[in-house]
């Protein structure tokens, strides 16, 4: 079947299905996330269009033979198949193995000659307009594509399923000047990535904010996040690098970001200068699945990763430092500990109402003379026998614990003993609010983050359950250290919004305001200023992400997750210092926000390990040695 004008869309009942019957698709490479196999007879520069149009692989999934026997199209642009022209098959959504139709290339002369191409398994679209439309190609690789085009083909897409066994597992892609491994679907979505998410989930994630929402509540076209991996493949062969947002984070930036502004912004002053804890926000943002982001569904949460949980913040903190505080605790130190080491009977009965947002959760580290030497907990736990059962009695006191008075359970940590070493057993332990003998003390005034709740947690023979034992007994050290690693994740998206916010209120201050007759922007002392805060934040943004990627890829992060927090959390004081340096007067006074998130950065070098805490640690890791 030639590619001519004659040939109807209603000859394909695809298009009937897609409601495209009797008009023609517009001619381009790249249209609607589709592969174009064929282009058109058309003048256009042959140098731009010969590189840019995507050329297609070889299927692997039927054949038992090696690649390189069947690899009969090295480059489409310089050999033509010798055996005849096969025809297409009846459009129905029939699969195309190593099938072969014409296509029109332009060589060098701009001049254009009929060829033939390899089609690999996929379901035809339609053929109209002089071109074959492809749905979802799933190993076809676009040859230096712009970069708007690039973001028309799902990445996702692009690179997936594996070879069956007895093939070549790295299966070449057919392209102009290079050849790019396909990664496999276990690489591309790795365990507890992202993946297809049950509708209700996606609904509640994204409370008809910022749009995207298709039919049964699907996000856009991508119904999963697998981010392409970059580096080194066996072989020899460079996967490619992606460092664009997936459809999916995108749309989650967007939507966090659109409510944010739209129903959050206007209250900010209120709640704050009240000091007034924002319960009816969080109970808002709770039913819209954002208090149990990188959790399972079935524990309760939205089952999305770390990265959408570090933009989730990011984005929260760039509006409200306090609201990001008090979502930052609830998901990382209130959440993390029950899913890291709860029991199934502890997720369902405390987890799954916390990561819906039913319940807010806290987590009782600190004490008033155990801060950064957090081995130094004071409060202890013994075990009872009563008339129902061992329960666990607890004695003593938490410091500076966010959402304190607010929290519907906690997590704290407590001595049971002591170690054969000689150093002190910690353990952890459930404690809901209405425990007998628990009680929450003094609310802190602090410096900044008016609105979030800091305060005391004190128990005076408080009595729980012997069930409530969170994770195995003398194990509570090692399971705040795994939960500090994860928060300093959040508490460096954090400082990266705080600090983004501070840049986003300098810039067109810069622009508008006057002195000696000009815009404040255009000297060079505040020029240069406002280009290093955007330098600063890209960077420190970029580790964050980095660190919870390694986190969601199952790798060690613990390193950058340290020096992430450590950098956000510094530029963060520096940017917004230069804010209130570019406002002048005026970024000392209450009129502008300038000086709030000056005040809330410095929280960000303290909480979760200060900066020399982190220094500790990332010296430790390179050095190897007992840095002190």
């Amino acid at each position: 079947m030639l590619l001519a004008d004659d040939v109807g869309a209603e000859d394909l009942r695809e298009q009937l299905q897609l409601g495209l019957t009797g008009r023609r698709r517009a001619l381009r490479d790249v249209e609607d996330g589709a592969v174009v196999l064929a282009q058109a007879d058309r003048p256009v520069d042959a140098e731009r269009h010969v590189r840019e149009v995507p050329l297609v692989g070889l299927d692997d999934r039927k054949l038992a033979h090696p690649f390189e026997q069947r690899r009969v199209v090295t480059d489409p642009v310089g050999h033509v198949l010798a055996h005849p022209v096969a025809e297409l098959p009846p459009a129905g959504g029939e699969d195309l193995v190593e099938q072969v139709v014409p296509t029109d290339r332009l060589d060098r002369g701009q001049q254009a000659r009929g060829e033939r191409v390899v089609v690999r398994r996929e379901e035809v679209l339609g053929i109209g307009g002089d071109v074959v439309q492809v749905s979802r190609s799933a190993d076809a690789m676009a040859d230096r594509l712009t970069r708007d085009e690039v973001r028309g083909l799902e990445g996702s897409q692009l690179l997936e399923h594996p070879g069956p066994a007895g093939t070549d597992p790295l299966r070449q892609l057919v392209g102009r000047t290079r050849a790019v491994e396909a990664q496999s679907k276990q690489e591309l979505a790795p365990e507890g990535g992202w993946t297809t998410r049950g509708q209700d989930a996606r609904r509640r994630l994204h409370g008809g904010h910022g749009g995207g929402l298709g039919p049964g509540g699907r996000m856009g076209h991508c119904d999963r996040l697998a981010p392409v991996s970059a580096g080194r493949r066996p072989g020899g062969t460079l996967a490619a690098m992606d460092l664009d947002l997936s459809p999916e984070h995108a749309l989650l930036r967007d939507t966090v970001r659109d409510f944010m502004l739209t129903e959050v912004a206007p209250v900010i002053d209120e709640h704050e200068r009240s000091r007034r804890f924002p319960i009816e926000i969080v109970k808002r943002i709770g039913a819209l699945g954002w208090l149990g982001i990188p959790f399972p569904e079935e524990e309760g949460g939205a089952g999305l990763d770390t990265l959408a949980y570090a933009i989730a913040i990011e984005e929260i903190g760039r509006v409200w430092g306090s609201l990001g505080l008090i979502v930052a605790a609830h998901t990382s130190l209130g959440c993390g500990p029950l899913h890291l080491a709860g029991t199934p009977d502890q997720q369902a009965r405390f987890l799954v109402p916390m990561a819906r947002g039913d319940v807010i959760g806290a987590y009782g580290l600190t004490e008033p003379g155990a801060g950064s030497d957090s081995g130094g907990t004071r409060t202890t736990a013994r075990l009872e026998a009563g008339p129902d059962g061992e329960t666990w009695v607890l004695d003593g006191g938490k410091r500076f614990i966010t959402n304190a008075g607010h929290a519907g359970t906690y997590v704290v940590t407590a001595r049971t003993g002591t170690r054969e070493d000689g150093g002190p057993e910690i353990s952890a332990f459930i404690v809901p609010a209405d425990t007998p003998g628990f009680t929450v003390g003094r609310l802190e005034e602090k410096l900044g983050l008016h609105a979030s709740a800091t305060g005391e947690l004190l128990f005076d023979g408080a009595r729980v359950p012997a069930a409530n034992l969170l994770g195995q007994r003398g194990g509570g050290f090692k399971t705040f250290l795994q939960i500090l690693d994860g928060g300093r994740i959040s508490i460096g998206a954090l400082a990266v919004g705080i600090a983004q916010g501070a840049l986003d209120a300098s810039i067109p201050y810069a622009q508008t305001r006057e002195q000696f007759g000009r815009a404040i922007g255009t000297f060079q002392g505040i020029a240069f200023m406002v280009a290093d805060m955007a330098t600063e934040i890209e960077a420190a943004r970029g580790l964050v992400w980095r660190a919870a990627w390694l986190k969601d890829q199952g790798r060690d992060f613990g390193l950058v997750a340290a020096q992430a927090k450590l950098f956000a959390s510094e530029v963060s004081s520096r940017v917004t210092n230069n804010a209130i340096q570019i406002h002048g007067g005026y970024g000392y006074v209450t009129e502008y926000p300038v000086e709030r998130y000056f005040r809330d950065a410095k929280l960000t070098e303290i909480g979760e390990g200060t900066s020399q805490i982190q220094r500790l640690v990332i010296a430790r890791r390179i050095l190897g040695l007992r840095v002190v």
